[in-house]
């Protein structure tokens, strides 16, 4: 996602933002295969790995204007649109990436690990934020993942923090995202995935947002090539009330099957969430428009 875009709609969000929202305890849950050379073109549609998200479906504008780089190196312990090959490679060297990592299962951390080589393969201004739940890990654990991340790459920025267990990922996220605002950090794109339990979902959000260096310069091809594309999501798990049932991955026909057929009817797929989509919708965007049918869902919240 665009960092400028998403940062004006957090500073939104959580000034809004009801804390009840985000008091749901993380549980036990915490994501298809794809080939490697399934991005390196800027195709839509299902044979593509990556289903964007227009701007017209945003909930802010789209900046406009140059993006900072700024780069900040922070190696303190763990303790609690481009066109042509040219300008593309220009681009490779001077965008600012964040990548935004959500730990509540550090079994799973080593699937994470995976993502992070194709990031610092394919650019060289990273920054790596990770955050922990309070009681869950001991310092020890800490420093090893920490010592993990370190250990890639000398041109890795590392930045780590300790949350309650309120809000799942998204909490965790969005703490990710305060402390990033508070060190003055500036990207100009972000990625963010985090320990999703499911063995499938996991998977195919990993492979799709970064599998192969060459997935990761697909997706930050796209942002460069087409303004209107704001966020970038998991082939198969980004759909809406009318996104044909072909894109959709199988494993979550199961579990959203029923909600997208009530959302082809006019009724909300969202299901149980309905009241609390339209109080955050009204909060941050009142003046827009709200329906049905246009919202999409990045389902298992690993994005671009």
């Amino acid at each position: 996602i665009r960092y400028q875009s998403f940062k004006m709609f957090y500073l939104l969000l959580v000034t809004a933002l009801a804390p009840e929202l985000f008091a749901r305890k993380v549980g036990a849950e915490e994501s298809h295969l794809i080939s490697d050379d399934a991005c390196l073109n800027s195709e839509s549609g299902p044979a593509c790995a990556l289903h964007a998200l227009q701007h017209s479906k945003m909930p802010v504008a789209l900046p406009k204007g140059s993006r900072s780089t700024r780069h900040r190196r922070h190696n303190d312990d763990v303790v609690d649109g481009v066109s042509t090959a040219k300008s593309f490679a220009k681009s490779v060297a001077s965008d600012r990436l964040g990548i935004f990592l959500q730990i509540g299962n550090p079994s799973l951390w080593p699937d994470m690990l995976g993502c992070l080589p194709s990031v610092a393969d394919a650019y060289a201004n990273i920054g790596v934020h990770i955050s922990f739940l309070e009681g869950s890990f001991p310092n020890a654990t800490k420093r090893e993942i920490a010592n993990s991340v370190r250990a890639l790459s000398m041109r890795i920025s590392l930045y780590t923090l300790t949350v309650p267990n309120l809000g799942e990922d998204i909490g965790q996220f969005l703490a990710q995202l305060e402390q990033a605002e508070g060190e003055g950090l500036q990207y100009d794109f972000i990625l963010k995935v985090h320990t999703k339990t499911d063995t499938n979902w996991r998977s195919l959000g990993l492979q799709s947002m970064c599998g192969t260096k060459w997935q990761v310069r697909s997706a930050i091809q796209q942002f460069h090539e087409k303004p209107d594309v704001d966020l970038i999501g998991p082939v198969g798990l980004v759909y809406g009330a009318t996104t044909p049932l072909s894109d959709i991955y199988p494993s979550l026909w199961g579990v959203h099957i029923l909600n997208i057929a009530e959302a082809a009817r006019g009724q909300p797929f969202w299901g149980c969430n309905d009241d609390n989509v339209r109080y955050v919708h009204d909060q941050v965007c009142p003046d827009l428009l709200f329906d049905n049918k246009s919202p999409a869902i990045a389902a298992g919240t690993m994005f671009w």
